[in-house]
């Protein structure tokens, strides 16, 4: 599991085996992407979650700070469908974090051209630390991919938004069997004003 916002789920054991070892075509069920309103964090259940998507692929637990966490994740994989990038494979997830029966973090990745979660990093520069409203964050990046609060965050009335980008593809002609993996992860946390306390960016893999 990668720290911060969410799991890395488009490269779990099971979508690895399927899509890179030639297990099968698909995996999971297709999905699309709930609108902005679907979850209030804190307020939206675990029932109302169930009722909309179905039931989870993958379920476990974890940690944070001391507060026992369920992570449930939906995931659909397709090797036919147009992927971004071009030489990469389709896939998307979707992760909620609940701490009792309530949503306390989701995130949602996508490497199909469709809906494709890649992001411009670059932009971050222009948000200062302990100036730029989060808000501000939001209209220049555009809808975060990740969000989450206290007890997924350590600090009560914080909250923290993530920009993600994950992607599978294959490797060299010479090692058919390697899979070239890649990812990015945008992080900012915001305090209880709606200012951005910190900022952080993580990349690794190759393209």
């Amino acid at each position: 599991m990668k720290s911060g916002l969410f799991t890395s789920a488009l490269s779990s054991v099971a979508l690895l085996a399927a899509l890179t070892g030639c297990v099968s075509t698909t995996i999971g069920t297709s999905f699309v992407r709930p609108p902005p309103d679907f979850v209030r964090l804190g307020e939206t259940t675990e029932a109302q979650i169930v009722q909309r998507l179905g039931k989870a692929q993958d379920q476990t637990e974890l940690r944070s700070d001391g507060h026992l966490l369920r992570v449930v994740t939906y995931f659909f994989g397709n090797r036919e469908e147009a992927a971004h990038p071009t030489d990469a494979i389709c896939m998307r997830a979707l992760v909620y974090r609940f701490s009792g029966a309530m949503v306390v973090s989701e995130a949602f990745v996508s490497s199909c051209a469709a809906d494709h979660t890649d992001f411009d990093e670059r932009k971050a520069d222009a948000i200062s630390i302990g100036s730029t409203r989060c808000a501000d964050v939001v209209a220049l990046l555009g809808r975060p991919h990740a969000r989450s609060i206290h007890p997924a965050v350590r600090t009560p009335g914080e909250e923290l938004i993530g920009y993600l980008f994950e992607s599978l593809g294959p490797g060299p002609s010479y090692a058919p069997t390697i899979t070239r993996e890649y990812s990015k992860k945008l992080e900012f946390t915001c305090d209880a004003g709606g200012i951005v306390r910190d900022k952080s960016f993580v990349e690794e893999g190759q393209r």
